[in-house]
């Protein structure tokens, strides 16, 4: 099965082409653009995120780190890059959704499946489908 990493699949999209389109966002760019409008989308792995301005600063998600990655000290939650796993358990006991995970890996069939769900808008408005990225040829 063959399989690849994705940052997020945008449905009925009309910035990416012309006509409605489902833009598939590939997880993994090796050219670290100053200017990059995906910075989530550089590293090829899942990767855990935080949103500084809906922390609430519950301390929650520290227990609950098996790798022992999150800390909460006077600046808010701080993750320890190398010793996060993104397992995704944090995220789960984070009332106020400050915590996500950034991709996911998905067989072709998945993202398949995910795409033609929008078949008849393609086809009415002349749209289709966008890989873009992260670097979707890599």
């Amino acid at each position: 099965m063959v399989t690849g990493w994705v940052f997020n699949i945008q449905r009925c999209s009309v910035q990416d082409g012309p006509g409605i389109r489902t833009t598939v966002l590939m997880k993994g760019c090796p050219l670290t653009c100053p200017w990059c409008s995906n910075p989530d989308s550089q590293e090829s792995h899942a990767e855990l995120g935080h949103v500084d301005s809906l922390c609430d600063g519950c301390g929650r998600c520290v227990p609950v780190c098996e790798p022992r990655a999150i800390s909460l000290g006077g600046e808010g939650v701080r993750i320890d890059r190398e010793l996060c796993d993104s397992c995704g358990r944090c995220v789960e006991v984070c009332t106020p959704d400050s915590l996500k995970v950034f991709g996911r890996e998905i067989s072709v069939e998945e993202a398949l499946g995910e795409i033609e769900k929008d078949h008849l808008y393609y086809r009415n408005s002349k749209g289709g489908v966008t890989a873009s990225g992260g670097e979707p040829l890599r």
